[in-house]
């Protein structure tokens, strides 16, 4: 009885590694699948972050889609990770407040993965902010105004913090540009 129980036992334990064995190469396979998805998602990410930057510099330069083309695209590195952007205008044109609409390409690798996002940026009057000039300012031509009764705009500082301006004032051809 003991021989045989050494046998059973014997063969219970070589069973077990072996499932172990196949446990382990599990792991492994699904540990290097989250790697591999990792790696993907943050290359989208640095591809996503690029352009996020580069529409920054377009709305602080306008000439920066127009001098990175698809010839001489912009390359940034974004967490030890280098992405590269580059614009196509696909309508309007490259003057400082106009309504240009460019496509952009941006494309990032992280490890073996690339990650590559295209987005379509439209530029509107509204997407600038005017400098502040008075207590009321209208950043656009296009308005009507009416006050009534005992109303008042004033740009007089109240506690003498900043300085007096204005009390209203509309946009002007030195703004628009």
């Amino acid at each position: 009885m003991g021989r045989a129980l050494l046998i059973i036992c014997s063969g219970v334990f070589v069973a077990l590694g072996f499932v172990s064995i196949g446990i382990n190469q599990q792991a492994e396979t699904i540990t290097q699948s989250n790697i591999s998805y990792a790696e993907s998602f943050q290359a989208n990410n640095t591809a996503y972050t690029a352009t996020q930057i580069a529409l920054n510099k377009l709305t602080a330069d306008t000439m920066f889609a127009y001098e990175h083309d698809k010839s001489n695209p912009w390359q940034t590195v974004i967490r030890n990770d280098t992405a590269e952007v580059y614009f196509e205008k696909e309508s309007g044109h490259y003057g400082t407040r106009d309504t240009t609409v460019v496509r952009v390409y941006a494309t990032a690798g992280t490890g073996a993965h690339q990650g590559r996002v295209v987005s379509l940026y439209r530029r509107y009057y509204f997407d600038f902010v005017p400098k502040f000039r008075s207590a009321l300012s209208f950043a656009t031509p296009n308005f009507n105004f009416s006050m009534g009764g005992s109303s008042q705009i004033t740009g007089n500082s109240s506690n003498n913090r900043c300085e007096d301006m204005p009390g209203i004032t509309t946009i002007d051809d030195d703004s628009r540009r």
